[in-house]
């Protein structure tokens, strides 16, 4: 009986162990999440501070707790196994201190080697960065290049445009609103270590081009006019006048301006005009870069009431266009959030109520 005991014993000192050994090995995902959330609980909360560095540190502690669990587990084992023998149960014992100190290091060591070695490709330059995406086999170095050009002027974006449109006047015999626009944008750049330019930053006024011949009762008899255009850029903090007289615009009038974007800077644009809207026709406005917010003002100066539809995007639902009725001398604002490039109407004056 007593033999059996100590067998039982024995046996239980040194399979429990291995079993425990067995059980981390089958649930070894599972382990690895548990002494993952358990570390960062304890002592990764907010160090290192850069996702993925503390990633990695925390891969490099769960790996090497994960193997040591083995080691460990084996190792008392041994050192159970050996109660008899001194000194293979001192060699297992050094063995297990040995393991600890080694599992040290090479958390410190490797957790050393991934900092020194890190490479963040934000701090890599502009074109470095944007070629890598450029991955088709085949694509030469100069039609990359050649690509990056393109597509650089496009990366700066509207953070906020301000639209106020004012109702100024109703022509009966033209069936028409003068329409008076004044448009505020500013833009941002996202690199902090490229200057953009684009040589091809337009400003753009399009009428209906009516025909005047049968108007009697406005003194506006142009289809339109371009009345302010300037641009001010951050790191400058003064206003550049593009067009300070007005321009009277029949059809369409384009006004090309050299933009430059500073690194980490941005510039505003300040843009006043007016035309003829006939009723039915849609007022159409064009987003030539991706626009994060747009506020829109509609004020009514006619002494008219007047129906319109409202673009969608503004309506913060299901994107229907909205049919609102605006009285004289009223006004309503109107905001859209993340609006993507491309012409679309903002408001059709349907009819005078």
């Amino acid at each position: 009986m007593v033999l059996l005991s100590e067998v039982g014993t024995l046996f239980n000192s040194v399979s429990i162990p291995l079993i425990c050994a067995g059980l981390g090995l089958l649930f070894r995902n599972k382990l690895k999440v548990f002494i993952k959330e358990f570390i960062k609980k304890l002592f990764l909360v907010s160090f290192p501070k850069e996702p993925n560095l503390r990633n990695d540190f925390l891969d490099i502690i769960v790996n090497g707790i994960y193997f040591s669990y083995f080691a460990v587990m084996i190792s008392i084992s041994s050192i159970n196994y050996f109660t008899s023998d001194q000194v293979l149960q001192s060699i297992s014992a050094g063995f297990l201190a040995s393991l600890m100190q080694d599992v040290f290091l090479f958390t410190v060591i490797g957790f050393g080697l991934v900092y020194a070695n890190r490479k963040i490709s934000g701090d890599d330059e502009f074109k470095t960065r944007i070629k890598s995406f450029l991955n088709r086999d085949g694509l030469k170095g100069d039609t990359k290049e050649r690509i990056v050009n393109e597509i650089s002027r496009f990366l700066v974006f509207c953070d906020r445009m301000d639209l106020v449109f004012s109702f100024d006047e109703y022509d009966e015999d033209l069936n028409a609103v003068r329409v008076v626009c004044s448009c505020h944008k500013t833009y941002l750049n996202p690199f902090k270590d490229l200057s953009i330019a684009d040589d091809n930053y337009k400003f753009t006024l399009d009428t209906d081009n009516m025909d005047f011949s049968n108007s009697h009762r406005t003194s506006y008899k142009k289809n339109g006019q371009i009345l302010h255009v300037s641009v001010k850029y951050d790191d400058q903090g003064k206003v550049i006048p593009i067009v300070s007289k007005h321009v009277d615009v029949e059809k369409s009038k384009v006004i090309p301006y050299k933009i430059k974007c500073p690194e980490a800077g941005g510039f505003s644009t300040d843009f006043k005009s007016w035309v003829w809207n006939e009723l039915g026709n849609c007022y159409i406005w064009t987003t030539t870069r991706f626009t994060k917010h747009i506020a829109m003002t509609l004020i009514n100066e006619t002494g008219h009431d007047l129906t319109l539809e409202i673009n969608g995007i503004f309506a913060g639902g299901d994107g229907s266009d909205i049919t609102v009725g605006l009285t004289g001398d009223d006004s309503l604002c109107y905001y859209a959030d993340d609006v993507s490039l491309g012409a679309r109407h903002l408001f059709n004056i349907k009819k005078e109520q």
